[in-house]
């Protein structure tokens, strides 16, 4: 079973040398929901992104060929272990000539999340037409893109995993700001009607002017 974010990465002092330091998430009324597909696993079967809506996903565009690939996927794996509420889906944009190749850098890494195969290139097309490597996109709970990194650096790893507590964190946050005061009273503005008191009990003797 999963432990939610209990990694505890030892790299936070890096995080200044790192080129995404200032990434943020899109607001939530600006995202584009990202189309479905569906792509062959490298241990078998098929898999959707549809699959898993109600997630965090992490879509991780990588190559056997890319250095910072290679650094980056072993973080990737760690959160996509972290959290049952966070998959990371590594997408290699190799071709099917180099699936061995792939396969042995799986093995080497350790890697346990999904690996999807694009050896067609038409997702990678779609979400990366330029191809960079690596290129990560965060999707929210509901299918939206909500942030996107191009390359990997030392400390990027950081900024990964506060990326990801955001939109755990938003996903668990109630439905609107003030929900929960939606059934308390608002007192009157100045001069309005003030809500009828309870009737008065009984009259008790006039009381003499002074």
């Amino acid at each position: 079973m999963r432990h939610a974010w209990t990694m505890g990465l030892a790299l936070a002092t890096t995080l200044v040398a790192s080129p995404a330091a200032a990434l943020e998430l899109t607001p939530p009324a600006k995202r584009t929901t990202v189309a479905d597909f569906a792509l062959d696993r490298l241990d078998g079967g098929r898999a959707a992104l549809s699959a898993h809506r109600g997630q965090v996903v992490v879509l991780a565009f990588w190559a056997t060929w890319c250095q910072p690939c290679k650094q980056e996927l072993p973080f990737l794996s760690r959160f996509d272990a972290a959290d049952d509420r966070v998959t990371v889906l590594a997408i290699n944009t190799d071709g099917p000539e180099t699936r061995s190749q792939v396969r042995r850098l799986v093995r080497s890494k350790k890697l346990e999340m999904p690996i999807l195969l694009d050896a067609e290139g038409n997702v990678t097309q779609r979400l990366n037409p330029r191809k960079q490597m690596p290129l990560t996109l965060f999707l929210d709970t509901e299918g939206r893109l909500a942030a996107t990194k191009d390359g990997f650096a030392s400390g990027d790893e950081v900024v990964i995993e506060g990326l990801l507590k955001q939109l755990v964190a938003e996903a668990a946050a109630p439905a609107g700001d003030g929900a929960a005061q939606a059934d308390e009273p608002t007192p009157p503005a100045d001069g309005a009607a003030k809500p009828p008191e309870a009737a008065p009990g009984p009259a008790s003797a006039p009381t003499a002017p002074k």
